[in-house]
């Protein structure tokens, strides 16, 4: 486990009280680096003064700030993770024809007879990227992607090709 050294800014005491916090807040040692740093930036927003203490220490105040900066950083992962796990979109059931010999062929043709944007939608989801990459990738808005893929969906239904 490392302890980071601030030269004078912070004293190395205060840097050991947030390690064995974290490490009873059941960080691990890979992350308690990470807590330090937060840690370090909240403590120099913020000076001691016994006199508006309350009788506190300032050891009591870097254990504060660091339980609550920790608290912080545990909350943002979770948002994060929780955000991550919203946006993961279900795969697409799979495009089957009603009849099995059709050629894949038969896809484009239907498709040179619509618009140029499905056609280009069609081709970045055949190269397998998602809709974001495929906004990315064309200068558009994700909801104009999505529209395109709604309305491929439909011409290809039209067509005789139906979702698995």
């Amino acid at each position: 486990m490392t302890t980071n050294t601030y030269d004078g800014l912070i004293d190395p005491w205060k840097m050991e009280i947030v390690s064995a916090i974290a490490l009873r807040m059941g960080l691990r040692p890979s992350e308690i680096d990470d807590a330090q740093q937060e840690v370090a930036v909240q403590l120099l927003k913020r000076s001691y003064d016994k006199q508006k203490s309350n009788g506190a220490s300032e050891a009591t105040l870097v254990g504060i700030i660091a339980r609550n900066v920790i608290q912080k950083m545990r909350r943002g992962a979770l948002r994060y993770a929780d955000l991550m796990e919203r946006a993961r979109v279900a795969e697409p059931p799979a495009i089957e024809s009603e009849d099995p010999d059709r050629d894949l062929g038969e896809v484009w043709t239907v498709l040179d007879a619509e618009r140029p944007e499905c056609r280009q939608v069609a081709a970045l989801l055949a190269q397998g990227l998602d809709l974001n990459g495929i906004a990315r990738q064309l200068g558009w808005k994700w909801d104009r992607v999505e529209r395109v893929v709604v309305e491929l969906r439909r011409i290809l239904r039209c067509a005789g090709f139906a979702p698995a």
